[in-house]
């Protein structure tokens, strides 16, 4: 099945050298209302923050969404260089001597000792890039960031696949359960009619008048009016039934997203609800609660859908 739905969930990873060391390109994402997108670089990549950040909103229109570039290892011996600051080391030096002479201390300042000191041993900063080493930096990292977020993406729509599946099932179960209720409801009429009937005849069986039987039939008629009216449901029936088609349409469009199909569920249940209100037959109601049960799971479900 090729959904049109992508889920928000996902994982993917994928290893490469490139640049003169090996990194992870790692991207994990989970249900969001809105696209939350976190990167983690390591500083000499911090340059493409700005078109990585691009190209996956791009890619990925909602979820939390964290990507990851780790260096493992560099494949030209050190990861960085380091320097010392000199003149740095010379000034503490002067200062635990005058602490020494000063406090009557004996023993020998070692290189270590100055060496532990913030800042007397560095990292050498890095160069800035030109804007010309910049683009070149990025195009030997955007072909890696574009696999991983395929795989990232394959992933979705596999959950996606499932998802959709989810909801038709559940879609047919709600279907199948309306189509029960209007079976039901001319049986449960014309039980209402006949108690409706059997209560007034005890009336006017109390309280004889003239012309009973014409009188029986016109209070009935009126009574039992008024009864249907109040516990009408086919126009509940009739929403129901349009919200599950659209529902299922929607399915199928390849720009239906979350939102649209969370709207859709608060239809449903709005009308789920005053179709429960309104009726009075028990059988009728325990098709209302697995409708009620089906619409809830679906919208714990629909929170995955981007």
């Amino acid at each position: 099945m090729n959904s049109s739905l992508l889920s928000m969930t996902g994982f993917a990873s994928i290893q490469t050298d490139l640049l003169g060391a090996s990194y992870r390109f790692e991207v994990k994402s989970l249900n969001h209302r809105y696209l939350d997108l976190k990167l983690r670089l390591p500083k000499e990549l911090s340059s493409i923050e700005i078109p990585l950040r691009k190209l996956i909103q791009k890619r990925i229109r909602r979820g939390s969404v964290e990507f990851k570039i780790e260096k493992i290892r560099s494949l030209s011996g050190s990861d960085f260089e380091v320097s010392a600051d000199l003149t740095l080391a010379a000034n503490y030096f002067e200062c635990l001597k005058s602490i020494q002479n000063t406090l009557g201390l004996e023993g020998k300042i070692k290189s270590h000792h100055i060496a532990n000191f913030p800042d007397v041993i560095q990292k050498k900063s890095q160069v800035l890039m030109s804007n010309e080493e910049e683009n070149a930096l990025w195009n030997e990292i955007e072909p890696c960031v574009e696999a991983t977020l395929e795989k990232l993406i394959s992933m979705r729509q596999i959950e996606g696949d499932n998802l959709q599946q989810f909801f038709l099932n559940a879609l047919s179960d709600l279907d199948s359960s309306l189509k029960k209720i209007e079976n039901l409801r001319p049986e449960w009429e014309k039980v209402q009619s006949e108690k409706m009937k059997l209560k007034i005849t005890k009336v006017f069986e109390t309280y004889p008048i003239e012309d009973q039987t014409h009188v029986i039939e016109s209070r009935l008629a009126q009574e039992l009016a008024l009864l249907l009216e109040k516990s009408d449901i086919q126009e509940e029936i009739t929403r129901l039934n349009g919200h599950i088609q659209h529902f299922t349409q929607s399915l199928k469009n390849k720009d239906t997203h979350g939102r649209k199909l969370e709207f859709f569920l608060q239809e449903l249940n709005r009308e789920a609800n005053t179709l429960g209100n309104k009726s009075q037959d028990l059988s009728i109601q325990n098709e209302i609660v697995k409708i009620k049960v089906g619409i809830e799971q679906m919208r714990e479900q629909v929170l995955n859908i981007e």
